[in-house]
Formats: structure tokens, C-alpha cells, sequence
């Protein structure tokens, strides 16, 4: 009967070990790292009230933070790429949005328009 426990299958033995090891810690850790990773949404208020940066994770969506303040605006929306944000959006990527507010001064005069408008018909 032949010895199977001879130094060349002993040596072939840990090599495979060895591989398979550095197999798993490689390829296993980088599956777990996919799954494990994180973006930053990023709010710009363009010189309103701060807001945090919200750690999100991949594939999950950012939340709709309380609304930024600015003297003399009122906020409308947070866009990214000039575009609306939808908050129901998947995060894959980091992300800067910005505020976009609109004058309470040409709010406040458009009123007074209408309401001088309104005032000259009767």
C-alpha cells in the first residue's frame, strides 16, 4: 500500500490550502467591500442655512432634507445637472445638489402687480 502522507502530497496540500485562501480573502473581501460600499450627497444651499452630507448606501436613496434658508429667497428645489432631483433615486455615485431658490423681492413685487392690476378694474 502506497503512503499518502509523503512530504511531495504534504507540500502539493498546502499549496492548495495556500491558494484557496488567498483566493477567498481576495475575491470574498471584495464581494463583501461591493456590497459594504457608501456615496456622499453633498448639499451646495448656495448661501443658505448648512446641510449635512448624508453617507448613503449603493443602491439605496438619499433623504429629503429639511428645507435650507436664505435671507430675502425662498427655497424651490434641490437639482442636480440643472435638473429637479427626485429623491425616490438610486444612489450609485456621489452626488453634489443644489439649491435653487427663487427672490422673495420679484415674489413680493409680482403680488403688488396683481394686486394694483386688481384695484384698477373696479
Amino acid at each position: 500500500m502506497k503512503k499518502i502522507f509523503n512530504k511531495k502530497n504534504i507540500v502539493i496540500f498546502l499549496a492548495i490550502v495556500g491558494a484557496l485562501t488567498i483566493f477567498y480573502f481576495v475575491f470574498g473581501s471584495m464581494h463583501k467591500t461591493i456590497n459594504e460600499t457608501y456615496f456622499y450627497v453633498v448639499f451646495n444651499t448656495n448661501g443658505g442655512s448648512r446641510i449635512p452630507v448624508q453617507k448613503v448606501k449603493i443602491n439605496e436613496v438619499a433623504t429629503l432634507p429639511e428645507e435650507p434658508t436664505k435671507k430675502g429667497y425662498k427655497f424651490k428645489y434641490w437639482a442636480l445637472d440643472n435638473k429637479e432631483y427626485s429623491f425616490n433615486t438610486k444612489v450609485r455615485n456621489n452626488i453634489t445638489l443644489f439649491a435653487i431658490w427663487e427672490s422673495e423681492v420679484n415674489q413680493t413685487n409680482e403680488e403688488n402687480t396683481s394686486e394694483e392690476s386688481q384695484g384698477s378694474e373696479e
